[in-house]
Parts: C-alpha cells; sequence; structure tokens
C-alpha cells in the first residue's frame, strides 16, 4: 500500500538560493564596518568638542564669579580709600603661580567727589583679557 497525496493538495516548491549568494559578500560586510567606523569617529570628534566648550564654559563661569566678588570687596572699600586701589592687581589664588585669574583695578578721579573703577579680567592661564567692568562710586 502506497500513500499518494490527493491532488491539489502537494505545496509548491520552494526553490532554495544558491550556496553563492547565501548571504552577504565580503565587500558588502568590509563596506559596513567602513560606514559604522566613520560614524563612531564622527561622533566621537564631536563628542570631544562638547566636553571642550562645556569646560571652557565652567572656567569662564568661574572667572565671572570671581570678578563679581571682586567688586563686592571694593564696594566695601570707603570712597577716601579707592585711589589707594589703583593699579592693584588681585589673584583668585594664593600667588599668581598658582591661580587661574586676575583683575587689575583702576580707579579714576572723573569729577569732584567722582571715581571711575575699573576692573579688568584676565585668564592667567591663556594670558587672554576675558571681560572688564567700569562702574562710578561718589562720595557719600
Amino acid at each position: 500500500m502506497s500513500m499518494r497525496e490527493p491532488e491539489g493538495t502537494r505545496l509548491p516548491r520552494v526553490r532554495h538560493r544558491s550556496s553563492r549568494r547565501a548571504g552577504l559578500t565580503l565587500i558588502e560586510v568590509s563596506i559596513s564596518v567602513a560606514i559604522v567606523i566613520v560614524l563612531l569617529l564622527a561622533s566621537a570628534a564631536a563628542f570631544g568638542e562638547s566636553l571642550k566648550a562645556v569646560d571652557n564654559a565652567q572656567r569662564l563661569d568661574a572667572g565671572a564669579l570671581f570678578l563679581d566678588t571682586t567688586l563686592e570687596s571694593v564696594g566695601a572699600v570707603a570712597f577716601d580709600d579707592l585711589l589707594a586701589l589703583d593699579g592693584n592687581v588681585i589673584t583668585d589664588g594664593a600667588d599668581p603661580a598658582n591661580s587661574n585669574f586676575s583683575v587689575q583695578l583702576g580707579v579714576t578721579p572723573v569729577g569732584i567727589s567722582l571715581l571711575q573703577v575699573s576692573a579688568i579680567l584676565t585668564d592667567l592661564r591663556t594670558g587672554r583679557r576675558v571681560g572688564s567692568v567700569n562702574t562710578l562710586r561718589s562720595a557719600r
């Protein structure tokens, strides 16, 4: 007794690809790996640049805070003693060699009982002038 399949129930034959085209070729894999490497290197470079920008912003923020603190200290000085501060350089460390920023003060008489106080913030690591503030003080 042989078993035969009823007509019309036979499944169609699936043709298999030849073994030559069964997967990706070495060239396709190499190109894909090269593209992934280029993308990873580009994103790593962008990440490094953003870290530098964050570090620079933090340094500038610290410098601005130091300048603000220095101006508050100058604001506490009596009017008659302000001219003695002309030419002073104040650093944020114990000495200039161990400091990040300096503020150079300038005090100039501009009228009767009126002085102009200028403060110039310098980044000691780069030697760059970062910012400056000018204000007027009058005798009270």
